[in-house]
């Protein structure tokens, strides 16, 4: 699987593309969707230039939201 990730703090031009990324495998109740396309938003770029207030586990591919609970 490919994946975008933020290896280090910087702007889109730091991401790296991971070909190697293990793919996702659905729970209990859950399902994997492909991806086609995907965009980056403000609180993404926040997030991989290190301004956001949390910063995810890295490397961490930008769209990556806390789970729930």
């Amino acid at each position: 699987m490919r994946a975008w990730r933020s290896h280090q703090a910087g702007g889109p031009d730091t991401l790296v593309l991971d070909t190697d990324a293990a793919p996702p495998v659905a729970g209990p109740g859950q399902v994997v969707v492909t991806v086609t396309a995907t965009a980056l938003n403000y609180p993404d770029l926040l997030v991989i230039q290190d301004l956001y207030q949390a910063r995810p586990p890295g490397p961490s591919p930008p769209g990556w939201r806390w789970p729930a609970g």
